[in-house]
């Protein structure tokens, strides 16, 4: 039976919520911005806060022995990709499923940047739905070079928004099959260098700004480059120069499909950071994480107040329904079910069949525990009752009490 039953309790081991309950910086990160505040951040953060309680419902499970009195309540997850907890199991999920259906062949990992300038324009909300032609983009560059080839490759692409310091760095990750079909069904080797990346990216990056500018809102900082578009057309010819060095990079050949799979489906489904390193506070009760300095080769330890760490994770949260990774060539959803076919009959290759991940596979990997055995006799849990929780929509109208650390019972 369904009984609405809600026990809300603090979950003080999870390093994000404390972060964003500690000095109330989510609260005050609200009050600062008023209605800059996006509502998928206010969405996805309440969840955050509410997950690993009973706030969404739970299931109640019995030992199987009738002499035991072990009862169990397992919560049901937020299913935020800003969660650490539910974006670990959705990366694992994907990464299974892409394991099993990519082709075992040598890939190439690229990335894909522009001038911060140009990054700061996605960075207002009214922007941010441009953010996916970035990705097209890229893979257009990719795809249009093994064309002049004559063959079609696959690419699966996706976008990150921050950098090793966490603060707004939009780049792109494509990784491209280091081969591809030929019009004659044949596998045809092809290694894509740097030069070649450059000016194609270049041209692409300036037709998309052209194209949209009269859509585009342009913040104060960037009207001196950006104002009108006579501005903007004459920064992205000067731009477009040869001269003017773009950041591009372009990794060897590697084999085999894990490696490229792991790397990219680090950040797809979770935040940009490890609840691991939200973990360290100072005496002042400011933050301190190290990150890798990409100049220096060394890692580099950094103290921030709370209020502006809650910044720098909350400016990435995705835009609902936005989708971070995209495939292409034939990988894309519209050419899988004609071409990866003959991809596999190339390459001698046939897909796999995903290991399947549960909660329990997690917490036993992880924990070493099963949460569907009894930990006093060992016997089986048995099923036996579920409680409703909060939708999303009335979560959502509770968020300040959320965001106070006293949710609504």
């Amino acid at each position: 039976s369904l009984t609405p039953k809600l026990q809300v309790d603090r979950v003080s081991h999870r390093p994000l919520t404390t972060l964003l309950l500690k000095k109330k910086s989510w609260l005050r990160y609200c009050q600062k911005h008023g209605d800059d505040v996006r509502d998928t951040e206010v969405e996805n953060v309440t969840k955050v806060i509410a997950c690993g309680t009973s706030a969404f419902g739970c299931k109640e499970y019995v030992c199987s022995d009738p002499c035991c009195p072990e009862k169990r309540l397992i919560n049901f997850a937020c299913h935020s990709k800003f969660c650490p907890t539910c974006g670990n199991k959705s990366t694992q999920v994907w990464m299974e499923n892409q394991l099993a259906t990519l082709p075992d062949c040598a890939y190439q990992h690229s990335v894909f940047t522009f001038p911060s300038e140009i990054g700061r324009l996605f960075h207002h909300k009214a922007n941010r739905w441009l953010l996916g032609e970035l990705i097209r983009c890229a893979a257009n560059v990719l795809l249009k070079l093994a064309k002049k080839k004559g063959i079609t490759v696959g690419i699966f692409a996706a976008i990150h928004t921050f950098g090793r310091r966490l603060t707004w760095h939009v780049h792109v990750h494509a990784s491209v099959t280091a081969g591809g079909l030929n019009e004659d069904g044949k596998w045809v080797e092809i290694e894509f260098e740097k030069w070649k990346l450059e000016q194609p990216w270049k041209d692409e990056i300036a037709a998309l700004l052209r194209k949209y500018y009269h859509h585009l809102f342009i913040p104060k900082p960037l009207l001196s480059q950006f104002g009108c578009y006579e501005r903007l057309d004459r920064y992205l010819t000067e731009q477009s120069c040869r001269s003017v060095y773009w950041h591009l990079y372009i990794d060897k050949k590697t084999d085999g499909k894990k490696r490229t799979v792991s790397y990219i489906g680090r950040y797809i489904r979770r935040p940009p950071v490890a609840a691991s390193r939200l973990r360290h506070y100072t005496a002042s009760g400011d933050l301190q994480f190290n990150y890798l300095d990409h100049k220096t080769g060394k890692y580099v330890r950094e103290i921030v107040s709370v209020e502006a760490m809650v910044e720098r994770l909350i400016t990435h949260i995705p835009e609902k329904h936005f989708k971070g990774i995209r495939f292409y060539g034939f990988l894309a959803n519209r050419n899988r079910k004609t071409l990866l076919p003959k991809v596999y009959e190339a390459l001698g290759d046939a897909p796999g069949e995903a290991v399947k991940v549960t909660h329990s596979t997690l917490s036993v990997g992880y924990g070493r525990t099963d949460p569907y055995t009894c930990i006093l006799c060992g016997q089986p849990m048995l099923f036996n009752e579920m409680y409703v929780g909060l939708s999303v929509r009335k979560l959502v109208t509770h968020w300040e009490r959320f965001a106070l650390g006293s949710p609504p019972c």
